[in-house]
Order: C-alpha cells, then sequence, then structure tokens
C-alpha cells in the first residue's frame, strides 16, 4: 500500500509540473517578435543599437546541357547530361549598424545599414568537366583545343575565360526603412501569444551593378573595374509573426512577403518576388528578470529556425551573369546570328527554392548589453539560371507575335539551357547589442 501511494504521489507531483509549464507566464517574447516600444510607464523612451560582423559565402556548379552523341557524331534525340562548366565561388563581409527606436505602445521603428567590407566572386572551369568530358586532354594554355566535339561555354563563345575573379567594397548596400507593430502582446496579456505585423521599404541606394562595365585582365583574370553592388530596386516587405512562451521554450512562427518595383537605371524589367515561410522556437537556459518588471536582466538562450523561400521568375544577377556582358554590341560575339546584335539585358532566372537553416547563440550580460554569435547554412534547389524571354515587336501601327530574346539563345534553348546545380551557402557573425 505504501508503495502504490509513493507511485502516486510521484505521478501527481510530475503532471502537476507539466500543468504549471503549460500555464501561460509574463514573460520576454520572442526575439523575432519582440519590439521596441514607449510612453509605457514608468519606461517613457526605450531604444536598441547593434554592430555585427557577418560573412557570407558559397560554392555552385554551372551545369549545361549537353545532348548525347551516338557511335557516329550525331545526336541521340531526346537524350542529354547535365555538363559541369564552371565553379562558382563568393564571399562577402559586412559590418550592420540596426538601431530601433519605440515610438508608442508596442510601436518600432528600425533602420539596417548593411557596409560591404569585401565582396569576391571567382569563376574557373570545372575540374568536373575537364575529367569527364575532355578525357583528361584538357590544356589549359589552350583551352578551345580539339573542341570541335567537344561543346563548352567558352568553345560556343558564350564565355571567354577560363578563369575569372571580381572584387568589391567599401559601399553601403540598400538601406532598410521600417515599422514593427505588435497588436497583441503576452507581456501585457499572458493568456495571449505576441503577435507582430512588419512593414520595411529597402531603398536602393548602391551603385548599379551592370556587367556591360566590367573589364578584366586576361593575363591575370583580375577585374580591372568595380563592378558595383545594387540592383536599383525599391523593395516593399510585408510580414508577421506570432510566438508564445512555455516554460523554457518560446516556438514561434512567421511569414513575409518581399515584392520590389525597379527604379532609377535599374536593369531589371520583371522582378523576383520572393516568399519565406520561417518555423522556429528560442530555448532558454538561464534567465533573471528585472525587479518588478517582464524584462530579463541575465538570459542566455539559442535561437534555431528553418526557413524556406519561393522566389518567383524574373530578371536578376544569377550566377554567371558577370561573365556575359563582354559580348554586348559585338555581332561577332553571336555565332550564327542573323541580323542586327540583340539588346542587352539580364538573365530571366527560373522560379526556384531555396532552404536554410539558422542558429543564434545570444548571452544577455546585464540590463543594456547583449552577445550574439550567429551562423547558417543553406541549399538553393537545382534550376534554370535564365529562361527563353518574349517580347512583341512592332512594326508600324501592327504588333507582331512575341520573339525569343536572342541575347541569351545561347543557353535557353533545350540542349544548350545553364543551370544552378549543387550549391550550399553558409553565413557566420558576431556582434553586441545595446538597449535603453
Amino acid at each position: 500500500m505504501i508503495r502504490k501511494r509513493t507511485l502516486l504521489s510521484a505521478a501527481s507531483y510530475i503532471i502537476l509540473a507539466c500543468m504549471v509549464s503549460l500555464v501561460p507566464a509574463t514573460l520576454p517574447a520572442a526575439d523575432i517578435t519582440d519590439v521596441v516600444d514607449a510612453a509605457d510607464g514608468s519606461d517613457p523612451f526605450d531604444a536598441k543599437i547593434d554592430i555585427h560582423f557577418r560573412q557570407e559565402a558559397g560554392h555552385s556548379l554551372l551545369l549545361r546541357e549537353r545532348n548525347v552523341m551516338d557511335v557516329r557524331g550525331g545526336n541521340i534525340p531526346g537524350e542529354s547530361i547535365n555538363q559541369g562548366e564552371y565553379d562558382y565561388w563568393f564571399e562577402t563581409n559586412y559590418l550592420d549598424i540596426n538601431l530601433a527606436l519605440g515610438l508608442y505602445h508596442d510601436l518600432e521603428f528600425h533602420v539596417k545599414i548593411p557596409v560591404v567590407l569585401t565582396k569576391s566572386e571567382t569563376y574557373s572551369q570545372s575540374s568536373h568537366w575537364r575529367k569527364k568530358y575532355w578525357a583528361g586532354s584538357y590544356d589549359v594554355s589552350n583551352p578551345l583545343s580539339g573542341s570541335a566535339d567537344r561543346p563548352s561555354l567558352m568553345a560556343d563563345g558564350v564565355t571567354s575565360v577560363t578563369r575569372q575573379e571580381f572584387g568589391a567594397g567599401g559601399h553601403i548596400e540598400d538601406i532598410t526603412l521600417g515599422f514593427s507593430w505588435s497588436p497583441m502582446n503576452s507581456q501585457r496579456d499572458e493568456w495571449k501569444p505576441t503577435w507582430t505585423l512588419f512593414f520595411d521599404m529597402v531603398i536602393p541606394v548602391a551603385p548599379l551593378h551592370d556587367p556591360r562595365d566590367l573589364g578584366w585582365d586576361a593575363a591575370t583574370g583580375q577585374a580591372t573595374s568595380d563592378p558595383g553592388l545594387g540592383e536599383k530596386l525599391l523593395h516593399f516587405k510585408l510580414g508577421t509573426a506570432i510566438s508564445k512562451r512555455f516554460a523554457t521554450a518560446d516556438p514561434y512562427v512567421a511569414f513575409m512577403a518581399d515584392l520590389p518595383v525597379p527604379v532609377g537605371n535599374s536593369l531589371i524589367e520583371l522582378p523576383q518576388f520572393s516568399f519565406t515561410f520561417t518555423l522556429g522556437s528560442e530555448f532558454i537556459f538561464w534567465e533573471v528578470l528585472k525587479p518588478q518588471s517582464v524584462d530579463p536582466r541575465h538570459k542566455i538562450y539559442l535561437d534555431m529556425r528553418a526557413v524556406t523561400t519561393v522566389i518567383t521568375k524574373g530578371d536578376g544577377y544569377p550566377v554567371l551573369t558577370d561573365l556575359m556582358g563582354w559580348r554586348d554590341g559585338d555581332v561577332t560575339k553571336f555565332p550564327g546570328l542573323i541580323g542586327t546584335v540583340p539588346e542587352y539585358t539580364l538573365p530571366r532566372e527560373d522560379t526556384h527554392v531555396t532552404a536554410e537553416f539558422r542558429m543564434a547563440l545570444n548571452i544577455q550580460a546585464y540590463d543594456f548589453f547583449k552577445i550574439i554569435a550567429f551562423g547558417s547554412v543553406g541549399h538553393n534547389f537545382e534550376h534554370f539560371i535564365a529562361v527563353q524571354q518574349t517580347r512583341m515587336v512592332s512594326t508600324g501601327s501592327r504588333l507582331h507575335e512575341p520573339e525569343v530574346e536572342e541575347y541569351y539563345k545561347d543557353i535557353t534553348e533545350a540542349g544548350k539551357r545553364v543551370k544552378l546545380g549543387q550549391s550550399i551557402n553558409w553565413s557566420w557573425g558576431v556582434g553586441v547589442e545595446f538597449m535603453f
């Protein structure tokens, strides 16, 4: 009887502990839904500034469709393989400066200023291509030797280099101005989740990136001009997030839509829209609140999230763009072209999906000071970097049927199309945050 009563008592304590952990508590909201407010009781003004270093990098393999040939050298109808053409590497180092000001109850105004310290891109002919498709006969001093029966981007006149490096830095990227508002806040009503709405505008201040202006030293493969960084797009970002604290976990979901509009001298005709879904949670390891307050004095927590983004078909700067601006205005660089040189446009990238996992360790050392270390790894799913563009052509008072855009014909026709193959991106950074 005593043993049974002891087991029942233990089970009761466990059930009670679980029930208590699920009871809402007046605790800080997750960072993704937390806003800086003002005019709030004895705390009339709040502000926050964070400064951090961030590095983004990645590698991709450019693939091109190649028709499979029979023993007599003829194409086998409907048969093609993906031929590795170029390895692409990039690395960008940022100094991010973010400021947030409380305007009223649960209403925040924020500014985000990313400063590009250094940016580098490297294209090199893929070793996968050299070994598998050239059967070891590749001659780096004469890359087009014996290329008659070995089609490639370089042999077809699409690109002109076996290796190319671009670099830039010392620019401010496009600046973000926006508002965050929490119409529902668990700090005010412990039974409710924290629900936040976002509206951001990204102002295009970075110099235009125009691949036609790029020049390079053929001997070293180094760029001889600054390629610029901007797309001259005015972005409108609308989003929402909701979180609810349960004991030591603070799960959340978020959605963001990015709707850009070309402005000024932008080369983009059809902008790419993006839609991002985020699922994650904060895990609190240690927390001490301020006396008679819901704000933490000390806190250590880990933020983990999975992010999926769908990017619609549109004009942009996909991998390979910078290697194709060199053909602009030169009829000799379009093999088989009949008529005038096609007007330069940016490639029209196909609809694609990206997936990313992010993690951040936050250490709030005191009321007004926080240390942050973060990292991520992501993947771009395989997709065509250029699809056929069509436009209505007018002659006098008549409109003709849409015609295929010729500038990228060498990489948009079936059997010649170029796609982004193996692709992985990663980032890391450290920073500090000051709260007033």
